[in-house]
């Protein structure tokens, strides 16, 4: 039998980045139909009662945006600041948090 080659950690073996998101998460969509993609993602996850992933997916597209829609992302943050308050989820609202003072700065 052979034995798959080992990974130095369990971030490794996940394929996630330092941030636990996949690479691919953390690239620009240049591309209109990404960003409308995006778009339709929060409007989705609006129709749950996911708060959290509605909180996570919000600052996920900020992240994405160009600085032309600096304006808007910095209204999604403040969305996914509101949401992880109501959920008490504290290590999405320091995340939240930090993008909106890097936004704002």
């Amino acid at each position: 039998m052979l034995t798959p080659p080992r990974r130095s950690s369990a971030r490794a073996a996940s394929g996630s980045t330092s941030s636990g998101r996949p690479p691919s998460c953390r690239q620009t969509p240049s591309d209109p139909a990404a960003r409308e993609h995006l778009t339709r993602a929060v409007e989705l996850a609006d129709e749950t009662d996911a708060t959290g992933h509605r909180a996570e997916l919000r600052l996920e597209v900020a992240e994405s945006l160009s600085s032309e829609k600096r304006g808007v992302a910095i209204s999604l943050v403040r969305e996914a600041l509101d949401l992880a308050r109501a959920k008490g989820a504290d290590v999405v609202e320091r995340r939240a948090e930090e993008l909106l003072a890097r936004l704002s700065g």
